[in-house]
């Protein structure tokens, strides 16, 4: 039979091989989490990326809305000319052309230019149109000149 002693040493012997299994376990689990770290990280750093993707795309599209808005005013201001240009040859054109510097909040000072008409609007703001033009060719020459001013979203209106 076993005596005591002996018993104690098959325990303490059992016990290590658990404390070993224990260890490995321990180990292996360390590493499967450093793993999923690793594997969490990945993701974090693509799911950024994506991120900075996407925000690119919407930049992009809304820079491509922005051009072909651009480009459709610029192709309906060219037909407004070339139709202008063949009234103003047919001598049929009773048309009158002014730039509107634009709407304002408060009066403002304007110098420098021709024929200033200021309008109040019912909502307590203001309109200010320059100049009166036979033609859309000469109206187009002083909006330059009233955007060289600073009037930068200055237009052209037909009267």
């Amino acid at each position: 039979m076993f005596d005591k002693y002996s018993i104690l040493l098959i325990k303490e012997k059992e016990l290590g091989e658990l404390k070993e299994e224990y260890t490995s376990l321990s180990k292996e689990n360390q590493e499967n989490l450093s793993d999923l770290d690793k594997i969490q990280r990945e993701n974090d750093k693509l799911k950024s990326q994506l991120d900075q993707q996407k925000l690119i795309a919407s930049q992009f599209a809304e820079s491509y809305r922005y051009e072909l808005e651009k480009s459709k005013k610029f192709q309906q201001e060219i037909l407004n000319y070339q139709s202008e240009l063949t009234l103003e040859s047919s001598g049929k054109s009773n048309t009158i052309y002014k730039i509107q510097l634009g709407l304002f909040d408060e009066e403002i000072d304007v110098e420098g230019l021709d024929d200033l008409t200021k309008i109040d609007t019912e909502n307590n703001q203001f309109i200010y149109l320059s100049g009166g033009f036979d033609s859309y060719s000469l109206a187009r020459t002083y909006l330059i000149k009233v955007n060289e001013l600073g009037f930068n979203n200055a237009f052209i209106v037909k009267f």
